[in-house]
C-alpha cells in the first residue's frame, strides 16, 4: 500500500493546474495550522484531519470506532470543498 503522502500526491497530481494549486496551497495551509495531534489521512477523494481514537474513544458517532471527522478538504466537480467539524454543544466534554 502507497504510503499517506504518495496518495496524497497522486490525488492532487490527477487535477487540473489551477486546481492542484489551490488544493496543495489549503493542504499547506492546514497541516501549517492545526495542531499536530490530530491525524491526517486520505479516505478515497478527501484529505482529511481527524480526532483519534486514542484521544476520542468514542469515534463518528455513525461508525464507532472510526476516527471523528475534523477537516476534510476534496475537490468536487465545480469547487474545492472544506469541511470543517468544528463545534461540540456539549459542555461536559470541553475542557477546562
Amino acid at each position: 500500500m502507497p504510503d499517506r503522502q504518495a496518495q496524497i500526491d497522486e490525488l492532487v497530481g490527477a487535477l487540473p493546474a489551477e486546481r492542484r494549486d489551490r488544493l496543495r496551497k489549503l493542504i499547506d495551509a492546514v497541516r501549517a495550522n492545526l495542531d499536530p495531534r490530530f491525524e491526517e489521512r486520505i479516505d478515497g477523494r478527501f484529505v482529511q484531519w481527524v480526532v483519534p481514537i486514542s484521544v476520542y474513544p468514542d469515534g463518528y458517532h455513525v461508525t464507532p470506532g472510526e476516527p471523528l471527522p475534523f477537516v476534510s478538504l476534496a475537490n468536487q466537480k465545480g469547487y474545492i470543498a472544506l469541511y470543517h467539524m468544528g463545534l461540540d454543544a456539549n459542555r461536559e466534554r470541553r475542557p477546562g
